[in-house]
């Protein structure tokens, strides 16, 4: 089973990123996650952040934004609301993905903090 929680971090730079995607992401509650600093440079087609089980395929109820494709973002903080469905053990990375293509501009996968 995968299991994230409170505190968990993923890494700090998103992996295999395109479009500059980058960032320290942080499980903030048990609603909560925050990219600080977000970078993307708003490029792509229909690009939308979710949540998923590493190497597993896209869960539609675990999507966290809504199209970000023309929105750069430059180092600002972005705050994002875990839904509901993604209980404990069903996800434990974060992804930029462009729908059309079916192609990841980037992820980041959470583990425990350091120290």
């Amino acid at each position: 089973e995968t299991s994230v929680d409170l505190g968990f971090e993923a890494d700090a730079t998103f992996v295999g990123s395109a479009h500059d995607v980058a960032g320290e992401v942080e499980i903030v509650d048990a609603q909560t996650i925050r990219i600080d600093p977000f970078q993307y440079d708003g490029g792509g087609a229909n690009a939308r952040l979710f949540l998923v089980v590493d190497g597993a395929d896209f869960q539609p109820d675990f999507e966290l934004t809504d199209n970000l494709v023309g929105t750069p973002f430059d180092g600002e903080a972005l705050e994002l609301q875990i839904p509901e469905a993604a209980t404990p053990g069903t996800w434990d990375t974060i992804v930029l993905w462009c729908i059309p293509f079916a192609v990841e501009f980037g992820h980041a996968t959470f583990a425990p903090p350091e120290g």
